[in-house]
């Protein structure tokens, strides 16, 4: 495998090229690319780093495997070139679109997976709320199929890459400096603050975002007609997709049977809480770390349902690992 992480500089392509050390993949030769003005700079990979190349004068030919972790926008110019090329593409830039091409990847999901081969140039990654519920809902099967879905998820800054950081940052420090607030990536103030949407919403009071992460997961539950109801909150946290997540079945559910299916499937953790009663967070769990945390497990009143607490880091896993995952799946299918 011949590897181009497009977007090497970015929050996404650093993660996964610091993944990379540590996956089971046929490794011969990674291009690091950006823009020209990264050109020269050097980004780790395990121990040792790379020189980033300009994506503008990359010759795709020199690579097999593609990701794009880089705005839509510049996916837009660049991945063309890459399919023409005979790469084959992870697209991490569509993770708020909903009308994807192609697949759409979360490993262990019903409809975001595949175990054999695929001629399929383009696989695309959802958004990190999608990859969360999904892969939650993907331990549960042995519950039963979900009649509706509720979803209220935590949006972090980090979703708007180190420009949403930085923002986050100086506006905290401002606030607490007695500073004005400067002009950011964010609607409205979101240190201290949550922000519940931003935009114009459709007819049935959802915004794009929203409406997207529903589609996705859709797709990824191979469940077309499942009710599927997704409220996001701009949340004044660095890293984290986290969500509460309300789960409606025919008939009473077991929380016991639940949490055994959540125990005993790998790279999910149980998370009761500790000794003083503290339960799974973003900081304390998921940051920077791999994996998804379910914690809070309890019955929906009257017993047919479940709600449920889930977390994950929205960068390393929700989405580098996730283009991890999906390169082994390509290589795995004789890509």
């Amino acid at each position: 495998m011949r590897l181009a992480v497009v977007g090497a500089t970015g929050l996404v392509g650093e993660a996964l090229l610091d993944l990379l050390p540590a996956a089971a993949l046929p490794l011969e030769k990674i291009h690091a690319l950006a823009s020209a003005a990264s050109v020269g700079r050097r980004v780790a990979h395990g121990d040792r780093h790379l020189n980033v190349a300009d994506l503008e004068a990359f010759d795709f030919g020199n690579a097999s495997h593609v990701v794009f972790a880089v705005p839509r926008a510049v996916a837009a110019r660049h991945l063309p070139r890459a399919t023409a090329a005979g790469c084959a593409v992870i697209d991490a830039s569509t993770v708020w679109s909903a009308d994807v091409a192609g697949p759409l990847f979360a490993a262990g999901t019903p409809g975001g997976s595949f175990s054999g081969p695929t001629d399929a140039a383009v696989v695309s990654l959802p958004a990190p709320h999608a990859v969360v519920v999904a892969e939650a809902l993907a331990a549960l099967q042995a519950v039963g199929r979900p009649l509706f879905l509720g979803l209220v998820g935590m949006r972090a800054a980090s979703d708007r890459g180190r420009t949403g950081i930085a923002a986050l940052a100086r506006e905290t420090a401002d606030l607490l400096n007695a500073r004005p607030r400067q002009p950011t990536p964010f609607a409205q103030q979101l240190a201290f603050n949550l922000i519940p949407g931003t935009g114009t919403a459709d007819a049935g009071g959802a915004l794009a975002d929203e409406t997207a992460v529903a589609r996705q997961l859709a797709r990824l539950l191979d469940a077309p007609d499942l009710p599927i109801d997704v409220t996001l909150i701009e949340a004044p946290v660095f890293y984290g997709a986290a969500c509460v997540l309300r789960v409606g079945y025919a008939g009473p559910v077991s929380v016991e049977q639940a949490r055994a299916a959540l125990a005993a499937t790998p790279d999910v953790t149980l998370a009761d809480p500790d000794a003083e009663g503290l339960y799974a967070t973003p900081v304390a769990h998921s940051a920077g770390g791999g994996g998804l945390f379910v914690s809070r497990l309890r019955a929906l009143p009257g017993g047919n349902g479940l709600v449920l607490w889930a977390l994950a880091d929205n960068i390393r896993h929700g989405i580098a690992g996730n283009a991890l995952r999906a390169l082994d799946a390509l290589v795995q299918g004789g890509r």
